[in-house]
Parts: structure tokens; sequence; C-alpha cells
């Protein structure tokens, strides 16, 4: 059985120690209140705000707590032994809670994501909105949706889940993902014309991000050890049951990669009907030959 110190069952609680808790309190309240709204006189980016506002909070509670530890248990050193084995008991019936501030701290520390970053851990995939001490809240993407775009659905995940899980990460490294659009021709068709109408249409500026995407791997390079040989786009070629099928690879936005691919598809479409050469799409077919 836990044995509190003899001086601290002995001393004798006045008002004194209210009335400094109180203050305390006040005053860690005011300077939290000041502080934030120096940011927000200082701060114009939105994020910037929202970082600055979370870690001042964050610190003035735990100035908070410090001050009122110190106030109640002046003899901090002669406790030392009593919280030692308090903490381990508390650790072991408080497991999911301590898992999630050490998720925490790994989170803090390692930055696998960060607020702004789109993730998938723990077969949830959406956008970090918010980071707490016991969880971080996700926009959810996908599931009911057929798309990689937000369905709505706020997820809260516990923090210790980032120590048990694998998180992958679209945003870390460059804000760009590979998109391949898959475009099955007929035999028939002139499979040479339209290779050349895909390379034509995914090299278009408005789809060009390569430049870019080069940029931000070379910024992230002190970070991540990623290496492409080239970051345009290509067309590659192979052949199905049902036709001859072209692959446009190429780079797309992480939040823009259902835009781009409906631009492309339209572009596809357009130029296909436009151009003189036979080009048709195909589709499953079964032939039955009469002798």
């Amino acid at each position: 059985m836990l044995q509190i110190p003899d001086n601290l069952l002995a001393s004798n609680v006045g008002w004194e120690p209210l009335i400094q808790t109180v203050v305390a309190l006040l005053f860690c309240l005011v300077g939290r209140l000041v502080s934030q709204r120096l940011v927000v006189a200082r701060a114009k980016e939105r994020r910037a705000r929202y970082l600055w506002t979370k870690w001042l909070r964050a610190a003035w509670v735990f100035l908070a707590s410090l001050l009122v530890t110190f106030i109640w248990f002046p003899a901090v050193e002669s406790l030392a032994t009593f919280f030692g084995l308090l903490s381990a008991g508390i650790a072991v019936a408080m497991h999911d809670s301590v898992s999630n501030l050490a998720g925490w701290a790994f989170i803090l520390g390692r930055a696998p994501f960060q607020v702004g970053d789109r993730i998938e851990i723990g077969g949830i995939k959406g956008d970090v909105i918010d980071t707490g001490v016991f969880h971080f809240t996700l926009l959810e993407v996908g599931n009911w949706i057929d798309a990689n775009q937000s369905n709505g659905r706020i997820v809260l995940v516990p923090n210790g889940v980032a120590l048990r899980e694998k998180i992958a990460n679209d945003s870390a490294g460059m804000p760009y993902l590979w998109l391949e659009i898959p475009v099955l021709i007929t035999f028939e068709s002139d499979w040479q014309r339209a290779k050349e109408i895909l390379a034509q249409i995914s090299q278009r500026d408005e789809f060009s991000v390569a430049v870019d995407a080069r940029a931000q791997l070379e910024n992230s390079g002190d970070k991540y050890l990623m290496h492409y040989g080239y970051l345009t786009p290509i067309v590659y070629l192979t052949v199905r049951d049902s036709g001859v099928l072209l692959t446009i690879r190429m780079l797309a936005p992480v939040r823009k990669s259902r835009v781009f691919e409906q631009k492309v598809w339209e572009a596809v479409l357009e130029d296909f009907e436009a151009d003189d050469a036979i080009v048709e799409l195909a589709y499953p077919t079964a032939r039955h030959i009469v002798t």
C-alpha cells in the first residue's frame, strides 16, 4: 500500500495556498489571452495563427499545472518516491491514455505528418485538420465516395495508433502523386496515332507540374532520399484481351487528381473524335466465327 509522507499529512493547509492558486491561474489565463491577441495581430497567415495558438495554449496549461504543483506540494523532493510509485500505478491503470501521450510525443518529435497533410492510417484516409494531446482529427477522404476527395466526415484517431499502425503520407516529399489513366482501344485502331494524341494531351501546359515537383523534391532532400529519373508524363503500351491498352502516367496534385483525370478524359474524347485516324475505344467483346 502506498504511504504518503508524514510531513504532507501533518501540514496545516490554510487559505494561503488557495489564494496563491487563484492568483497563479488568473496570471496564466491573462497571459494566455494577451499572448494569443499578440499572435492574432502579428501572424497574418491562418495556418501560422493556428499553430501558434495551439502551442501557446499547451505552454500556459503546462505552466499553470507546474505552479499549482509547487503551491500545494512545497516538499516536492520528499514526495519523489510517493509520486514515482503513484505514477507507475496510474500508468498501468491508464494504459490507453499513456499510449496516446507517447503517440503525441512521437508525432511532435518525429513529425510523420502535420496539419494539412493527407494521410492514411489504420485503414482511414483523410486530411489532418487538428492535433491534440490524446488524438488527432482527420477530414475523411474516400470511403463511400468513389474518388480521392473528402466525404465531409470528421474522424478522431487516438495518438497511440501512430505507434502501432503504418502511416502513408500523400503530402510528404512533394505534394504530387502519380496518376495513371488507362485508355483501351480496339485492335483495328491506329494505335500509333492514338499514342501520339495521348502524349500530346499529357504534355499540355495545364498538366505541366514537373518543374515544381522537381523543386519540391530538392527542398525535401534533407529529410527524404527520393529519386525519380523523370517527372514528365509518359504513355505506356500493352495488349489486353479486348484491345490495345495505352496508359498515361503523369503527376497530379494530391487534392486535384480527380480534376486532372476528368480534364484528360475530356481531351481524349474530343481529340479522338476530331482526328482523321481510326481510333475507337474498346470494351470486352466476344466474337463468334461461323464456318
